[in-house]
């Protein structure tokens, strides 16, 4: 029990205070009905603001068109007034809303920009005995991601990205390997205590929904299936998409069906664009540094919508569906069984090759056969209990499918 409490503390507590603010919600008239989450405005709020204003004056300096210079201050700053309904629903459709939102993906660019500038794009080597300067880098890293999470407005997302960056190093050092996870949970019980309205709000659930799913599914895919950067591309996009497709379906009644093309197209030009904006903001002053790289920053705008355009016109882009709270909770719970029907798979299949490798080691000294004997029944144990999970994950996963079709068709 020390160990489990030492291992997901964290989690625990989160799932108390979720529970709790479930509690309250409950008591509400319709607790099923979608939030728009408004705060108040803060004075730190009034400052990013007018900071973030005389960034975009810097933007203005350069003729831009109005809908790459919306799409630069989306992307960039956080500022999505300027982009057009149509521009809106062509990312919607096309399954690139979240370049649109500022999110882990952005603080992730600008974390390994503010590195490669400090680390003089690589030239310079710090050594592993020089800890002072990797300490430094890293408080330069962690001020410049929370700086940047200020200017966009502290977005759920970007809190949570900045939250589990500045917690990264405690994941390097432990040997705890479920870490990851406590750190994602840290993030999620910082902002439910400060905002508890956050629990409600479709940004918090996507924003997570993603980043869990990008934690359970990546790492064994990888393991699985080989790595590589189209592979690894292919994966985040795939358990991004099974993460956050009940939550999508729910709010907003369809998913893109073309997202892997999507993101093999965008996430690369999200990367040059932020890049490219960045030089053009911090460079305005310097006549021809500052143009060429607004040039650059708006053809790469030019060449992101027309991609997206492109894929939005595509037949069968989106497919429309309208779920209930049942239904959603059903499409979760399915996913959910599936999940640990194939971690059990694997988990048998990992307990073959181990018990297989155990014995042919001990099968080589004849002293020890009553060892070989124990292990074989261990690992026969091991095997029954993976294959008994495996069933029941199956079975629930079936009935959960059946029953959310059920409720599926009789909404309509």
């Amino acid at each position: 029990m020390t160990e489990f409490f030492r291992k997901y503390s964290v989690i625990v507590l989160l799932t108390i205070w979720v529970a709790l603010l479930l509690c309250l919600r409950l008591l509400k008239s319709d607790p099923f009905a979608p939030q728009e989450v408004l705060y108040e405005y803060h004075p730190m709020q009034e400052h990013a603001v007018k900071i973030r204003n005389k960034l975009e004056t810097r933007l203005d300096t350069f003729a831009m068109a109005p809908a790459e210079k919306a799409l630069i201050e989306s992307l960039v700053l956080g500022d999505r007034h300027g982009l057009q309904r149509d521009q809106r629903l062509a990312f919607q459709d096309a399954g690139a809303m979240h370049v649109l939102a500022v999110s882990g993906l952005h603080v992730g660019i600008v974390r390994d920009i503010i590195c490669q500038v400090l680390l003089l794009g690589g030239l310079l080597y710090v050594p592993y005995e020089k800890r002072r300067w990797k300490r430094m880098i890293w408080w330069v890293t962690v001020a410049g991601v929370w700086t940047y999470a200020f200017l966009t407005g502290f977005s759920t997302s970007v809190i949570r990205a900045a939250i589990m960056f500045t917690l990264l190093p405690i994941d390097q050092r432990t040997s705890v390997s479920a870490f990851r996870f406590n750190r994602l949970a840290a993030a999620a019980l910082l902002i439910l205590i400060f905002r508890p309205t956050d629990l409600f709000s479709v940004g918090f659930l996507l924003s997570f929904s993603a980043v869990l799913s990008l934690m359970v599914y990546c790492p064994r895919w990888e393991k699985r299936f080989g790595g590589g950067r189209l592979k690894n591309l292919l994966y985040a996009s795939v358990a991004a998409q099974i993460g956050t497709l009940p939550w999508t379906l729910y709010f907003f009644g369809q998913t893109a069906n073309y997202f892997f093309l999507t993101n093999l197209i965008v996430i690369p030009l999200s990367g040059m664009l932020i890049v490219c904006s960045f030089l053009c903001i911090s460079f305005t002053s310097v006549p021809l540094l500052g143009a060429s790289t607004a040039w650059l920053a708006e053809h790469v705008a030019w060449v992101m919508n027309e991609s997206v355009r492109f894929i939005q016109q595509l037949p069968g882009a989106s497919s429309c569906f309208t779920i209930t709270p049942l239904t959603c909770f059903l499409l979760i719970s399915t996913i959910f069984f599936i999940t640990m029907a194939a971690y059990a798979i694997a988990r048998d299949e990992q307990a073959n090759t181990e018990s297989y490798s155990q014995n042919n080691y001990i099968r080589k000294n004849d002293t020890e056969k009553i060892t070989t004997k124990k292990g074989e029944k261990n690992s026969a144990k091991i095997r029954q209990k993976l294959q008994y999970n495996y069933y029941l994950a199956a079975f629930m996963a079936t009935i959960s499918a059946l029953a959310m079709m059920v409720s599926y068709y009789l909404s309509l």
